[in-house]
């Protein structure tokens, strides 16, 4: 899933921008997309589910809040049009593995014992069992929330880091 903004009407910034290098222009729109898309970040963090406890899957501890603390910005590097990426586990020492789980849903599944051991012990109960049904879960899509909460905000905002960019490499 692709969200997407187009921003037009920006008329003169535009026309500024093309008083720059190809690589320069797309450096400074790298940055003011950035900036400008730290609230959306705020938002995606604020609509993210939160984690209740520490549990364990396989191997893996899954602590509280590692869902909310992974949601960051990826800069894309395709040389023609500037990019960003606004995402679960883009952020190095965070792993919310299961992110797309959360945003998709899962359908209603069999958990059974993992093989060599009697039985699951139920990490909120402490009850023990051979298997465990599990209800799913449904579609949580915190990420697009979010980008149609703030995209308003982040065009708005561009614009305005976009002369803070101009201003600053015409200074030099």
């Amino acid at each position: 899933m692709d969200l997407q903004i187009e921003i037009t009407n920006l008329h003169e910034v535009i026309r500024q921008l093309k008083k720059f290098n190809d690589k320069l222009t797309r450096k400074m729109m790298i940055r003011g997309m950035r900036k400008s898309a730290r609230p959306m970040v705020k938002e995606a963090r604020a609509q993210a589910p939160p984690g209740k406890y520490p549990h364990k899957v396989g191997k893996k501890v899954v602590n509280p809040g590692n869902l909310r603390r992974s949601i960051g910005i990826k800069t894309g590097r395709d040389k023609i049009n500037p990019t960003i990426w606004l995402g679960s586990n883009m952020k190095r020492g965070v792993d919310a593995f299961y992110h797309h789980i959360v945003i998709g849903g899962s359908r209603a599944h069999q958990i059974p014992r993992v093989k060599g051991t009697k039985a699951l012990k139920m990490a909120s109960s402490g009850q023990i069992v051979k298997s465990v049904n599990h209800p799913g879960t449904s579609p949580n899509d915190y990420i697009e929330r979010a980008f149609n909460i703030k995209k308003g905000e982040f065009i708005s905002k561009l614009a305005g880091e976009l002369d803070n960019e101009i201003q600053k490499q015409l200074k030099k």
